[in-house]
């Protein structure tokens, strides 16, 4: 595609290439329209010459381009935040369900020999001991964190109103009670969601 210059003469492609860079410098120097088209005439030393005109279509070129760039960098660090997140996220819920496995105690207990026993190893006695885990509401809360973000870069906040006393970080609350309530909570959001959904 070529572009029409003062005087008839026609830019090339590469030749207008050439001017947009050089009138982004200038444009941000705040040098005016007219003042730009003689140092483009000046800094090239083409045959052509351009206009006021032209130069203003070149800008507006210029700042089509900006724009496309910022939303394309915006959309590419939105997407590898979101990675981010979905990663953190699995993690998080592989930590919560290792929270709920037994926790194993070893313990071991040195048996005294005999009299007798000349220079034997020294018996060891193990006993191994199992109890149930509730799981660390922790990882919930992290999960919680990760959801949040997602819907936010996503552009999925809506105003929700759940009702109650969701404080999960209550020195008061066991693990058991700090769990029932972060199950309240995923219910409760999930009934409003549910509820908004129904009366669109």
């Amino acid at each position: 595609m070529t572009t029409k210059a003062k005087g008839g003469a026609k830019r090339t492609p590469a030749q207008r290439e050439r001017d947009l860079a050089i009138i982004t410098q200038l444009h941000f120097q705040r040098f005016s329209q007219a003042e730009i088209a003689k140092q483009v005439k000046k800094i090239t030393r083409a045959k052509y010459s351009i206009t006021q005109q032209t130069v203003s279509n070149d800008i507006k070129e210029i700042e089509k381009r900006l724009s496309e760039a910022t939303i394309e960098e915006a959309n590419t660090a939105r997407m590898e935040k979101l990675v981010e997140l979905k990663v953190l996220k699995a993690e998080n819920w592989r930590a919560w369900r290792r929270s709920q496995e037994d926790a194993e105690t070893l313990t071991e207990e040195s048996v005294k020999p005999k009299k007798d026993a000349r220079r034997k190893p020294v018996p060891v006695k193990s006993t191994k001991q199992a109890k149930g885990q509730s799981g660390n509401p922790a990882f919930l809360r992290l999960i919680l964190d990760c959801i949040r973000e997602e819907k936010e870069l996503l552009g999925l906040n809506a105003p929700i109103e759940i009702k109650g006393d969701f404080n999960i970080d209550s020195q008061d609350l066991s693990d058991d009670e700090a769990y029932e309530r972060m199950v309240a909570l995923f219910n409760a959001g999930a009934t409003a969601k549910h509820t908004a959904n129904s009366k669109n």
